[in-house]
């Protein structure tokens, strides 16, 4: 139970600092998250669980297809949407 509280912590954290990042610091600090999920193992095998459960959703894609100026359209599935990295 300490790991899990400890994990939430430390994801929350990165949250954080990812939200209140402005403008210039956005992208290091996003870089960071994903770094942060990559190299935990709960959470990595989150991730790829993700992947496989959506074979369908190629995010590089997504974005090129679904990505604009003031417009983002989502997959049909909640799942294909978490996929998606514009929620990342």
């Amino acid at each position: 139970m300490k790991y899990q509280r400890d994990l939430q912590v430390r994801l929350q954290e990165r949250y954080r600092r990812l939200y209140k990042a402005g403008v210039r610091l956005y992208r290091n600090e996003a870089k960071y998250l994903v770094e942060f999920i990559r190299s935990t193992p709960a959470l990595s095998s989150l991730t790829e669980n993700l992947k496989r459960s959506e074979p369908d959703v190629d995010p590089p894609a997504w974005v090129a297809d679904n990505f604009g100026f003031n417009r983002a359209e989502w997959p049909e599935s909640e799942v294909g949407r978490q996929k998606s990295p514009g929620t990342c």
